[in-house]
């Protein structure tokens, strides 16, 4: 017995990580009996625990078709239809018996075999403006997505897209009416890659917010995985309030007669100075006398 197992919606090793999910299994069965009878049943099996995979309600899932062989190779397909969406960051594998009537006569059975894994992947990220997480709201501002994507197959070709929302009210942030966005297609050298990605914007009227980036993940045009939390502190950058220039007046000349404008102790020196002169002039008459 060999096997090829893909993902029923891309087609590949990688997996789309949904609520209905598939995983279509290429069997393959050499050396039968003609005319005989035959049933492949299969299990998936996660890769991280050697456990086969459960429903929700605890069954696992599992597969089978029966065939009566009319040469020594026969093909056929096993689907098998579960929820993926607790399988970020996670693989499983699929395990084949093959049964002439009611007696097992082979089987393929490899935690280790990447012709029968399919790996769904997970996506996590760091956003940051200049190594912060925050910005005062000064105009044009690049805020970079660190994004670090697992579980991929390596080889395969990925393509990582990303938006960016405004979390006083979770609208995607826009600029004379276009979206925010940024995108960037790479080629998986292993099973994790961390991916770069920025955003250019205008912040000054965003003062006092949050910004939040949502990115999607894509394999051969199928979103395979997103991130998108409107609550996540990693995905977040705060832009503040933009700060006012410190001035050393008030910006426009004392008017005469204001005397608010004058300071304090020159109104008190100039009383004394008066007073003083005053005090002289009295002096002088008196000795006059």
């Amino acid at each position: 017995v060999k096997t090829t197992a893909a993902d029923g919606q891309t087609d590949t090793h990688t997996g789309m990580v949904s609520e209905k999910a598939a995983v279509r299994d290429h069997v393959v069965c050499s050396n039968l009996l003609a005319g005989k009878d035959y049933t492949v049943k299969g299990t998936l099996v996660r890769k991280d625990t050697g456990k086969p995979l459960q429903n929700e309600d605890g069954t696992e899932v599992t597969a089978q078709s029966s065939f009566r062989a009319d040469k020594k190779e026969m093909e056929v397909d096993l689907v098998f239809s579960f929820s993926s969406r607790l399988l970020a960051g996670k693989s499983v594998v699929a395990f084949e018996t093959l049964y002439l009537e009611q007696t097992e006569v082979n089987t393929h059975a490899d935690l280790n075999d990447a012709d029968q894994t399919v790996s769904y992947p997970s996506v996590s990220t760091k956003a940051d403006i200049r190594g912060k997480k925050q910005a005062e709201g000064t105009g044009k501002t690049t805020l970079t997505d660190h994004i670090t994507c697992r579980n991929l197959v390596p080889g395969n070709t990925y393509r990582l897209t990303g938006h960016l929302y405004k979390k006083t009210d979770g609208t995607v942030l826009k600029e004379n009416g276009k979206e925010i966005t940024a995108e960037k297609t790479f080629t998986a050298s292993a099973e994790e890659c961390v991916v770069d990605m920025a955003f250019t914007f205008n912040s000054l009227a965003l003062g006092g917010q949050s910004v939040v980036v949502f990115e999607d993940l894509y394999q051969e045009e199928v979103l395979v995985a997103s991130h998108a939390d409107l609550n996540s502190a990693d995905q977040s950058v705060m832009i503040m309030e933009k700060k006012s220039n410190p001035s050393s007046g008030s910006g426009t000349a004392p008017r005469t007669g204001d005397v608010s404008a004058v300071p304090l102790y020159v109104l008190i020196l100039s009383a004394a100075a008066v007073a003083f002169l005053v005090l002289c002039r009295k002096r002088k008459k008196t000795e006059k006398r």
